[in-house]
């Protein structure tokens, strides 16, 4: 974690650069950049000097964005209260009414020309991407039991209920 603050605070650096700062040798950081890499979270790129061996320079990749904290959820809890102070609680439904309506238009390609298990099985896999770890089971015939194991928006929807209703 110490190489990867390091990295996030100054964009890249060599092994040797990183070794110094963190009082280790080359060495050791090199193994924890090869894990790091292997990871997904770390990229390698050479860099090319007028004299001797090419570098090879360290950076995050997109993935190791999700390492570190963000605050998403009082963005969005923050928004929603000002809509309420602004407009009140019928224009924060109106928006999650829409936003229902956006998805199905959205995720509607996706479902045509499918059989209901299909679609069960589609949704859930939407569900997962965005969170959720959603598993459906067939109970009998038509029926169909749709099961979320986490809630990624549990802080907004815990302050505005209404964010369920909507997902609903």
């Amino acid at each position: 974690m110490e190489i990867l603050n390091h990295l996030k605070q100054v964009g890249h650096s060599s092994a040797k650069q990183i070794a110094a700062v963190q009082d280790v040798t080359p060495m050791s950081v090199r193994s924890h950049l090869t894990a790091l890499e292997k990871a997904g979270l770390v990229r390698i790129t050479l860099e090319r000097r007028a004299t001797g061996r090419p570098t090879h320079i360290y950076s995050l990749t997109e993935e190791a964005r999700k390492v570190f904290p963000d605050d998403y959820e009082a963005l969005v809890a923050g928004f929603i209260r000002a809509v309420v102070e602004l407009d009140g609680n019928e224009k924060l439904e109106a928006i999650f009414r829409r936003m229902a309506i956006n998805a199905k238009s959205l995720h509607s390609p996706e479902m045509q020309n499918r059989g209901l298990a299909d679609r069960v099985a589609e949704l859930a896999r939407i569900l997962s991407d965005s969170g959720y770890m959603a598993e459906w089971q067939q109970i009998s015939g038509d029926t169909f039991e749709l099961t979320e194991h986490n809630c990624s928006i549990l802080k907004v929807a815990t302050a505005y209920p209404q964010v369920c209703t909507c997902e609903h």
